[in-house]
């Protein structure tokens, strides 16, 4: 690109989008609240013709608790077993492998022994690490669900996440959670997950001691199950979204965000 002019073209784009947003009168609809009020912040955002809230859904009968073996997985038949996961998890850092290792390496020696971490979607090889179980990523959602349900728990480190689907799959399917507190992960969980800080090792290294406890993880398992049921469940989601439809479609649209009231 030797000797050509490149312009800034920042301005010319965002002029571009926003004339885009008001001349079609688009609707946007989020899911998570955290996108819902930085879509607020923002001068496209605000030139929809209305905003609209609507966290994302799983479904419940397919994502659930269940018996598998172990050992068809080639997981260990006893023991405690971490599960994280992602597509492009070992490529892409937002995901969290660099924290989740830095903790796991912290906690290891700590938990329950014999103790396995689980990363499904990780393409790369973990050398050093016996007590790592790397696996690639699969478009195949049976064998998925197989991994949710032979694993004790789901550690989820992200650096950045709107409404991640996987953690709605480990809500459905009983699974206790330690999250990251960015995006719209905490509003997910409501109280039924550890939500930990990033920048806190400690507090990361406390909530992952936590999931050696057999009684305490049954605790949980029950209520992130029936958070899912309530919250997520794919059935209510078509419905509200159902309902959406036919109030925009019956220019009865308005700014909507569950449990406030309408703008």
């Amino acid at each position: 690109f030797e000797g050509r002019r490149w312009r800034d073209q920042t301005r010319r784009n965002f002029v571009q989008r926003l004339d885009l947003v008001e001349r079609g009168r688009l609707h946007a609809l989020a899911p998570s609240r955290w996108i819902f009020e930085k879509m607020q912040e923002s001068a496209v955002g605000r030139a929809f013709a209305s905003r609209h809230l609507l966290h994302n859904s799983v479904d419940t009968d397919f994502w659930s608790p269940g018996h598998v073996s172990r050992l068809e997985l080639g997981l260990p038949e006893s023991g405690l077993c971490l599960l994280a996961a992602g597509a492009n998890y070992s490529r892409n850092s937002a995901k969290g492998w660099p924290h989740l290792l830095k903790a796991w390496l912290s906690v290891r020696e700590q938990l329950p022994h014999p103790r396995k971490l689980v990363v499904l979607g990780f393409d790369e090889p973990v050398n050093g690490l016996p007590d790592v179980i790397a696996l690639p990523f699969t478009h195949d959602a049976k064998r998925s669900r197989d991994y949710f349900r032979a694993c004790d728990a789901f550690v989820h480190l992200a650096e950045v996440e709107n409404c991640p689907l996987v953690l709605l799959e480990a809500l459905a399917s009983g699974l206790p959670i330690v999250a990251s507190n960015r995006g719209g992960i905490p509003e997910i969980l409501e109280g039924v997950g550890e939500v930990v800080e990033l920048e806190q090792p400690a507090q990361i290294t406390r909530a992952l001691l936590a999931l050696g406890d057999a009684q305490e993880r049954g605790r949980r398992q029950e209520a992130g199950r029936r958070h899912a049921l309530q919250s997520f469940a794919e059935e209510d989601w078509f419905s509200s979204l159902e309902e959406l439809l036919a109030d925009l479609l019956g220019g009865q649209a308005f700014q909507t965000e569950p449990g406030r009231p309408e703008e």
